[in-house]
């Protein structure tokens, strides 16, 4: 309530007084107090809806819990020597990645939480050092003995990857601060898809 107090207060004060004017017969001075509460109040909703808007979008990421955690450290184990910022700091990112990015199947079924979570932790491993990149609007595909490849559709990039060799390459990893390795076509083709 304390942010909305300088906005209500002026707002408030005009209101009463619009009317107190015009009893008055000081109908100029109603009529410039009128027109001033109408900007004042336009611009006051403006200003919170973007308040509003900027803190909703902020906080868009996926909380782990306690189910997640007991997963990545039986398939991840950099995960359970990390310390507790890194830990952390690992988990806002690819809460944030699972929030943005959607997930699908090609033989149809459900992306299973466990594949789209280890994609997500796998994808902030390997871009850990880079500054966080919204995520929206791109979709990862699940298949089966699938070569990792990027394609476009209708200008939004899709991925088609193998869960098991997304779960493979999680568990290899061995540290956290990561380099590309360009020999390593799978890597190169998951940076290009965090970078478009």
């Amino acid at each position: 309530m304390k942010r909305f107090l300088p906005w209500l207060l002026p707002i408030a004060i005009l209101l009463i007084g619009v009317p107190v004017l015009l009893m008055v017969k000081v109908v100029a001075f109603a009529k410039i107090a009128g027109v001033i509460m109408v900007v004042l109040t336009t611009v006051a909703i403006r200003f919170w809806l973007y308040n509003a808007n900027k803190l909703r979008t902020k906080g868009a990421k996926v909380k782990f819990t306690i189910n997640e955690r007991y997963f990545l450290n039986e398939h991840f184990p950099l995960y359970k020597s990390l310390s507790a910022k890194d830990r952390n700091a690992l988990e806002e990112r690819a809460g944030l990645l699972l929030a943005e990015i959607s997930f699908d199947r090609f033989d149809r079924k459900d992306a299973d939480k466990d594949e789209c979570l280890a994609f997500a932790m796998l994808l902030s491993v390997l871009v850990y050092t880079h500054p966080y990149k919204s995520a929206e609007r791109k979709i990862v595909v699940f298949k089966e003995d699938a070569t990792v490849e990027i394609v476009f559709q209708s200008e939004q990039p899709v991925l088609f990857v193998s869960d098991l060799e997304v779960k493979d390459r999680l568990s290899q990893l061995k540290q956290l601060y990561f380099t590309l390795d360009n020999s390593d076509e799978f890597q190169q083709i998951l940076h290009e898809f965090y970078a478009i």
